[in-house]
């Protein structure tokens, strides 16, 4: 009669236990990143005349996939890249294709000026009112420069927001590898619980940048980052820190801290909101400043030719009209030498829409664009 009893008590135990695992699935249906819970149930050891003696609840499972979660890893990263560049990018797009305080009206409006001219060249009011346009024109520039201008800042903070973020998951991602290994020494057995918080964290710095995350055998997670550079293990954690880039101090640039020295690591960052931010100053930013540039310097050297081919009212040959300024030139902070330089536009059609390096290896100097080529 004790093993009957035995039996069916062990039957109650192992089906209360797996009611609760439903009970606990049930409280967290809405608890983002909860893997659903199942428990294992099997024979007890039968005894020695091979009576059984019931059942018994073993371990709490997961029910979870590894691939899906790296891919999902992936497409979160992505998403987030993504959604930075739209955001940051909408920025250009209000400035540049603003009806009103766009270029186009101000181009349209000196234009219309230059037709007026053309149309009672003798006229006082209508000369005047060209050169007032043109002072609109010049003024509409710099203007809308300043404002792109002025997102450099944005990205720079947004990226030093980031990489705080990305230090403090990384910080509560190796407490984690910690509470895991001490579960395994105490339970035998990690909980799942556990495990869906490292996989959460692992997820919150994929929304930051793009890592690659190796689950070892002792369900601890070593994440790395840019070129295999390690961020967390089960014991280290390595920081990021912004840091001023030396070709250009009034932006930022993304470091690791490693052991022995602190390596930037920006040009091999991708994915997430870092990213993101990194992709739109040097694909959207940047260029668009230049193209501003160049329509700039495009509308000053056909307008001064035309300009200098024309008789004012004393009939003297006409001087430019606009004046051309020199190209900005940055020093980086790490040069050594003396040397100074100095740049002048000769020729507007020969610009592109790229910054340039100008390098000296100690014997040859060479001018690359900051792309590389």
């Amino acid at each position: 009669m004790a093993e009957l009893v035995n039996t069916a008590v062990s039957g109650l135990m192992a089906y209360q236990r797996a009611l609760a695992t439903v009970g606990n699935n049930i409280a967290n249906v809405n608890n983002p990143g909860y893997s659903r819970q199942t428990i294992d149930i099997e024979s007890q050891i039968p005894d020695s005349s091979g009576i059984g003696n019931g059942i018994k609840s073993s371990a709490i499972k997961r029910q979870f996939n590894q691939f899906v979660a790296t891919q999902q890893r992936s497409d979160i990263s992505e998403f987030n890249r993504l959604d930075s560049f739209y955001e940051l990018s909408s920025l250009v797009d209000d400035v540049l294709a603003d009806p009103e305080g766009g270029i186009s009206p101000t181009i349209q409006n000196f234009f219309n000026g230059l037709q007026n001219v053309s149309n009672d060249p003798g006229s006082i009011a209508a000369r005047t009112e060209l050169l007032n346009q043109g002072d609109a024109l010049v003024s509409r520039f710099q203007l809308i420069d300043n404002r792109l201008n002025s997102f450099n800042t944005l990205v720079d903070n947004q990226v030093k927001r980031d990489i705080d973020e990305v230090n403090a998951l990384a910080v509560s991602l190796q407490k984690v590898n910690k509470s895991i290994v001490s579960a395994q020494g105490v339970q035998g057995q990690v909980p799942p619980d556990l495990l869906d918080q490292r996989d959460r964290i692992i997820n919150q710095l994929s929304e930051k940048v793009s890592v690659q995350a190796v689950i070892e055998s002792n369900q601890t997670a070593t994440v790395f980052i840019g070129s295999g550079q390690m961020l967390v293990d089960k014991a280290n954690t390595f920081q990021l820190q912004a840091t001023p880039d030396p070709a250009d101090p009034a932006r930022v640039r993304v470091s690791y801290q490693g052991t022995a020295q602190t390596v930037d690591i920006t040009a091999t960052l991708s994915g997430g909101t870092i990213g993101g931010a990194l992709n739109f100053r040097s694909e959207l930013l940047d260029p668009s400043r230049n193209y501003l540039g160049r329509i700039a310097l495009s509308i000053t050297s056909e307008m001064n030719a035309q300009h200098r081919e024309g008789l004012d009212l004393d009939n003297n040959l006409g001087s430019d009209f606009f004046s051309i300024g020199e190209p900005k030139i940055l020093t980086d902070t790490r040069n050594t030498g003396t040397a100074t330089l100095t740049a002048k536009v000769t020729d507007v059609s020969a610009l592109s829409n790229q910054d340039y390096r100008l390098s000296y290896d100690g014997t040859n100097w060479s001018l690359q664009s900051k792309n590389g080529s």
